[in-house]
């Protein structure tokens, strides 16, 4: 038994609150620009396309494509010292922007970039859920 704490985020931080607060309805969300309409992840003081500081939250498609990944052989962290192996990946998101997140279903030995995937919501903690991806059914 792993007696280290979970590694969690911090759902309470109010600029990424939204995003864990969609996570827990079964949603991805991520922030647009409100004068150039570009989405923003991960959030940012201000716009990097027009540096304007008004944004809104929006719930996107949760699927997208495996753009890159790698898999931990060693526990990045002591919390995950009983889940080695494990993937992790970037994925670009249907909407355009990428997210990193946690691969699951996946056979470790042959992840293929490009893989259509949609997004798996896992309760970590109560109260916490994270965005993890899968393949796309």
């Amino acid at each position: 038994m792993n007696d280290t704490a979970l590694l969690l985020p911090d759902v309470t931080d109010p600029v990424l609150a939204p995003h864990w607060e969609a996570a827990g309805r079964g949603e991805v969300a991520i922030r647009r620009c409100l004068a150039c309409g570009e989405l923003q992840w991960p959030p940012r003081p201000n716009c990097l396309a027009c540096h304007a500081f008004d944004f809104a939250w929006e719930t996107v498609e949760p699927r997208g494509t495996l753009f890159s990944y790698f898999v931990a052989h060693k526990p990045l962290h002591p919390a995950f010292a009983g889940e080695v192996p494990y993937a992790a990946g970037v994925v670009e998101l249907a909407a355009g922007v990428k997210m990193l997140g946690r691969l699951v279903d996946v056979d470790l030995a042959a992840v293929p970039i490009g893989m259509p995937v949609t997004a798996r919501f896992v309760e970590r903690a109560p109260g916490t859920t994270l965005v993890y991806w899968g393949p796309a059914d």
